[in-house]
């Protein structure tokens, strides 16, 4: 048990050292808003998109759990990076970013 549990210490430890190094760089400034920039959205719109899709779609039609679920999921994440995505453009970011490359 003692080696299972510092085995998962160090898988840890070496995930997180190997992230820093490799992922905490911008790899363009239109890709670092996008993704960067759009958590916080996500994390408050994304509850609105499951709820429309399992009302409209889901409930509606009466799939089962695992078509709904993977319905849901490929919907919502979609809707969100494509909301996110019209409003970098609207705001004129991504004109912004261009201009700087």
């Amino acid at each position: 048990m003692t080696m299972h549990t510092t085995g998962t210490w160090m898988w840890i430890y070496v995930n997180i050292w190997v992230a820093i190094a490799l992922l905490n760089s911008k790899f363009s400034e239109y890709g670092h808003k996008l993704l960067n920039g759009g958590s916080l959205w996500c994390y408050v719109i994304h509850f609105l998109f499951v709820v429309i899709f399992a009302k409209e779609i889901i409930i509606g039609r009466k799939f089962t759990f695992v078509p709904a679920t993977a319905i849901v999921f490929f919907l919502t994440e979609g809707s969100v990076m494509l909301s996110w995505a019209l409003i970098l453009y609207l705001s004129g970011s991504s004109k912004d970013s261009k201009k700087e490359e």
